[in-house]
């Protein structure tokens, strides 16, 4: 689930208001060990969840009672039974129902709980509004999954043929294998000092897939490409370990499988498929040594 926001709040009213009687929390139902369920929006009513079902949900989930709250906006799947306090909540829900649920940080699943970053405790409570958007029963999710797995299986196999046949093409005495599983041709290995964690470096590369298709070249653009050996997020894993070998002036080619660039999903944009082993013609142009 993607942090699509972080915002000030400073109440909640409607969700927080104090009733007498055995329910804590106004509108809201009791369903047991501290999970309160308000069903908002009915769906079509046609497919109910069963105790084995495998659920798609889109929602947010915010902690309660706190001046500087989080909120969460994202989607999740989740196994009915291994869904915690949640799962009490979608065994009265049907596909396309709204709802929402308050509860403790430990009754929420492990995947929804490890969501926020700021220290909580197990007691605090955490209020989910979620859309069912499917719902799958457990032989059917087995089927979707063995199929899954084949597919990303013979897609494995078919990439790292690909990728051995380039490799022997190349006929390069020089070509390093590395345990990582990446192919690595070092022109020049630049100065002494290479890049570590830490470090900023500009470098030109251009960047294409095995059979010659260009996909970036920095040559093209407004200058060099800049960024910090070892932060996460700003280049695929491969890159990033290929520039430690460099130095200012320092020149490869880095052959990196998609499991170090850019998976079995492919790029974002859309312009790298899946399964994509890439090329990287890589030149170090500027390095300033960082505190790594």
């Amino acid at each position: 689930m993607n942090r699509a926001s972080k915002v000030g709040i400073t109440v909640l009213p409607m969700l927080m208001l104090w009733a007498c009687g055995k329910d804590r929390f106004m509108g809201y139902r009791h369903l047991g060990e501290d999970v309160h369920f308000r069903l908002e929006t009915l769906g079509d009513g046609s497919v109910p969840i069963g105790p084995e079902d495998h659920v798609r949900s889109v929602g947010k989930v915010v902690p309660l009672f706190d001046t500087t709250l989080q909120v969460f906006h994202g989607d999740w799947t989740l196994t009915v039974p291994e869904a915690n306090g949640l799962g009490r909540a979608l065994r009265r829900m049907r596909v396309g129902d709204r709802a929402s649920v308050i509860l403790p940080l430990a009754a929420l699943p492990k995947m929804l709980s490890s969501i926020a970053d700021m220290d909580m405790s197990d007691t605090t409570w955490i209020w989910v509004r979620m859309t069912v958007d499917a719902s799958i029963g457990k032989e059917e999710f087995e089927r979707r999954s063995r199929e899954r797995a084949a597919w990303v299986r013979d897609r494995e196999l078919e990439e790292r043929a690909r990728l051995q046949r380039f490799v022997r093409e190349q006929g390069a005495d020089t070509i390093s294998y590395w345990q990582s599983g990446m192919y690595v041709w070092v022109a020049d290995s630049g100065a002494i000092d290479h890049a570590r964690t830490g470090d900023l470096v500009a470098i030109h590369y251009e960047a294409r897939t095995l059979d010659g298709r260009v996909i970036d070249d920095t040559r093209k653009g407004e200058g060099p490409f800049e960024f910090v050996i070892g932060e996460p997020g700003q280049v695929i894993r491969g890159m990033d370990m290929g520039l430690r070998a460099l130095g200012v002036g320092g020149m490869a080619t880095f052959v990196i499988p998609s499991d170090l660039a850019f998976g079995p999903d492919g790029s974002s944009s859309g312009i790298v498929p899946p399964f994509t082993t890439v090329v990287y013609e890589v030149e170090v142009i500027r390095l300033e040594r960082g505190a790594g």
